[in-house]
């Protein structure tokens, strides 16, 4: 859920929307303008005490619907794309998540081929790297 949580509640927080079966919307009773119950999501978020649920449903629930529209852009790069390239696109994409964490994912994904690497800040700063390349 976020960097700035423990481990355990990002493990309940987790543990409690992975069944997406429970907020999620069938297309059949879809009444809003997305396609999930952001109601039961948020209370969902806000009963594992993990905090911020308003942007968290938001997030959440905006990328599973971004996601389940066209899971393969999110998985494969474009004809051509490179490894940064596809790293700024999910990150500008997927609300709440940054380069870094967009590049650990793909990390985890692509241990041997990756082309990115997730940094923290202070890393850059130690070493007087350049953030914005």
């Amino acid at each position: 859920m976020s960097v700035h949580t423990s481990w355990k509640n990002n493990c309940k927080g987790y543990n409690a929307i992975k069944q997406f079966g429970k907020w999620t919307l069938e297309k059949t009773n879809q009444l809003e303008l997305w396609n999930y119950n952001a109601d039961t999501l948020f209370s969902t978020i806000e009963a594992t005490r993990v905090g911020m649920q308003n942007n968290r449903t938001n997030y959440i629930g905006t990328f599973s619907d971004n996601f389940w529209r066209n899971p393969d852009d999110y998985l494969c790069r474009a004809d051509g794309e490179g490894w940064t390239e596809w790293r700024d696109r999910l990150a500008k994409k997927i609300l709440g998540l940054g380069k870094a964490k967009t590049s650990f994912a793909i990390e985890m994904l692509f241990p041997l081929e990756a082309q990115v690497v997730c940094m923290d800040t202070h890393l850059f700063q130690v070493y007087g790297l350049n953030q914005t390349k």
